[in-house]
């Protein structure tokens, strides 16, 4: 079964809640993320297609220790291994599911990585080469596109296709509920529930049953309200765009509205692949432009998130990236000059001196292509 969602519809959000509903009813799950979040320090092995097998495999056998070695080989992770434990486990007359998300990411990640291959990448191929017995399902959530072909091919009629509904408008104000937006109204004088319960219908309705949006329409107005640039939050909300099911639209709206300074802080968190804090950034991008940070964070607050284990902010969703990589070109300028600030710092505070520049300089130079 096909799980088809535009960016921000909930996919991962949903099969993470299926596969665990399914557990606790006794199912046999395993569960594969080709992607989990921006700062995702695995991400390039995710994709890969050994890790794949492997990762299915070690979920099969946690979940029932009984099918270790099903394939003949306790080490060993391949096509033959996971046919044949998948065989085992649908012996056992437990349900037997595999989750697999983000299936679109791979060519994302395989085209910044530089030094990964079609052949080690190649995940949709090879899962369309396997033989699932009677007994077991495969679900795959993923966008919409091209690199889904080959398993529409392979299963045919056999395939059903959901694509995931909008939310509705009550779980839409939830979201504004949830992200503060009721308190930040009473802080301001908004104290009638029923202006209050105005302004996040408005604001459901202008997410468009996208989740991710209403996330970014909540935060942007709570911060808007909080340093006083927002007078009218029905003025706000009416302003902001109607994504119609692409968030991108939304991106381009926050990116056109923002000053100079703050676009330039964006192009910095749109291609960097790490957390940074206020004085990181300061220092990133020098003293011209290092008073504005404060200021530039508030106007991107809505597509930020704090990273609670290395500190300091990054993106919250990986859309915002695929934007930035496509906005670049557009102003004739590359990822790999927006990443030479970066570069240039990480390389002064040392290699072997730091964690942060051991950790990321070596991939911000491939990404610039400068794998010499």
């Amino acid at each position: 079964q096909l799980i088809i969602g535009v960016p921000g519809s909930g996919k991962s959000w949903e099969l993470t809640r299926l596969a665990d509903e399914l557990r606790e009813a006794g199912a046999i799950v395993a569960r594969h993320y080709c992607y989990l979040e921006p700062g995702d320090e695995m991400v390039e092995q995710r994709v890969t297609t050994d890790v794949f097998f492997g990762n299915v495999l070690a979920e099969l056998i946690d979940a029932d220790p009984a099918l270790s070695g099903a394939g003949g080989a306790r080490f060993a992770a391949g096509i033959g291994e996971l046919e044949a434990t998948l065989i085992k486990a649908a012996s056992t007359g437990q349900p037997v599911i595999l989750v697999i998300d983000g299936l679109d990411h791979i060519a994302r990640v395989r085209s910044q990585a530089r030094r990964l291959s079609e052949d080690e990448t190649d995940i949709v191929e090879r899962l369309a080469t396997v033989n699932i017995p009677a007994g077991v399902a495969l679900v795959v959530g993923s966008q919409p596109g091209e690199h889904l072909t080959p398993l529409c091919e392979r299963w045919g009629d056999q395939l059903t296709t959901r694509h995931l509904p909008p939310w509705s408008l009550s779980d839409l104000e939830a979201i504004a509920v949830l992200h503060g937006l009721s308190s930040a109204l009473v802080a301001v004088g908004i104290a009638s529930q029923e202006d209050i319960y105005a302004i996040h219908a408005l604001l459901a309705e202008r997410a468009d049953g996208n989740p991710l949006y209403a996330r970014y329409l909540a935060c942007g107005l709570v911060a808007g309200l909080k340093d006083g640039s927002i007078a009218s939050p029905t003025d706000w909300i009416a302003d902001a765009p109607a994504i119609k099911g692409d968030v991108a639209a939304y991106y381009a709206h926050l990116y056109g509205h923002a000053n100079q300074q703050a676009k330039s802080i964006a192009d910095l968190i749109g291609v960097i692949d790490f957390s940074v804090s206020e004085q990181e950034l300061r220092e990133i991008v020098g003293a011209l432009v290092g008073e504005w940070v404060p200021q530039a964070l508030i106007q991107l607050a809505p597509i930020l998130t704090t990273a609670t284990g290395q500190g300091g902010v990054r993106i919250f969703h990986e859309s915002f990236r695929r934007f930035m990589t496509q906005e670049l070109p557009r102003q004739g300028r590359s990822v790999a000059a927006a990443l030479e600030p970066v570069i240039a710092w990480l390389e002064h505070r040392g290699l072997l001196g730091d964690a942060k520049s051991y950790r990321y300089l070596l991939p911000a130079l491939r990404r610039a292509g400068r794998g010499d």
